[in-house]
């Protein structure tokens, strides 16, 4: 049995790291047998992110290395047809999923009162139990000050520019994606193939959140990219596909939450005590 490390799914989307779901939606796609353990623990990777997976004792971090794993060693069934100019399509289009309109993603998430006020419950819900409610509004700062100084200094600096420019950037990405699919059922045609897994998880996360934002109004412009993701969360999650809202375990794990940001370290050790 895989187990399949990942954040806490919530707020009615199968997880709300694109990564995790992309691995999750690959492993149904393959029909390979999974348990999802969904401990926000990312501790156990050296890159300190999640999802990965343990697989007979072998660890395997970062989702497309776990999805090539996993061709590698239980076979390539979805992607077999694919001829690898139809590869090739497909990586390109995940890439602009991934690594363009993700940027947009998350400004949207840290920057928009709604979305922020939402992922921010759900987050400190999801580390904190109920016993430790009072420290949840120290977390909600503390993330959102960690992710709103990643945006303006790794994410290649996304939130320096205008409003206006952000969003015509979605709207580029959006309109290649909506190109690319054209009126196939899937990317790369008939039936869902490796690279919907991560596109799909990227394009649900930024129009079905369930608060109101511009991304999301930009990505609903675009019909087929609407049905797409109808399709794909039917054919892997079901129709009507419902998550409970974050709870975190009964051991709190300050260790996980702060591990991957140094100047946290302090409060990291501080807080470990309460949850000790």
């Amino acid at each position: 049995m895989i187990l399949l490390h990942q954040f806490k799914p919530g707020l009615n989307i199968p997880n709300l790291s694109n990564f995790c779901m992309k691995v999750e939606t690959y492993l149904k796609m393959a029909d390979l047998p999974y348990r999802a353990v969904n401990d926000n623990n990312w501790s156990m990777t050296p890159t300190r992110k999640l999802p990965c997976i343990e697989d007979n004792g072998t660890v395997v971090y970062d989702s497309q290395k776990i999805i090539e794993y996993l061709k590698k060693a239980y076979g390539n069934k979805v992607d077999e047809d694919l001829s690898e100019e139809q590869l090739a399509i497909g990586y390109a289009a995940q890439a602009i999923a991934e690594d363009r309109l993700i940027y947009c993603l998350m400004k949207d998430r840290y920057y928009v009162d709604a979305s922020r006020n939402a992922i921010l419950n759900h987050w400190s819900s999801a580390f904190i139990p109920d016993h430790l409610n009072w420290l949840r509004p120290i977390i909600k700062g503390v993330i959102k000050k960690s992710m709103r100084d990643s945006l303006k200094h790794q994410w290649q600096g996304y939130v320096r520019y205008p409003n206006n420019e952000i969003y015509e950037f979605a709207r580029r990405d959006f309109k290649a994606l909506s190109e690319i699919l054209g009126d196939k059922p899937y990317f790369l045609g008939d039936k869902p193939t490796s690279p919907d897994a991560g596109i799909h998880a990227m394009l649900i996360n930024a129009i079905h959140f369930p608060t109101e934002s511009p991304l999301k109004d930009i990505g609903r412009e675009f019909s087929n990219i609407v049905q797409y993701t109808d399709r794909m969360t039917s054919k892997f999650y079901g129709l009507n596909y419902q998550t409970e809202p974050a709870r975190s375990e009964n051991k709190t794990n300050f260790h996980s939450l702060f591990i991957n940001n140094a100047s946290l370290a302090s409060v990291r050790d501080r807080l470990n005590k309460f949850g000790r």
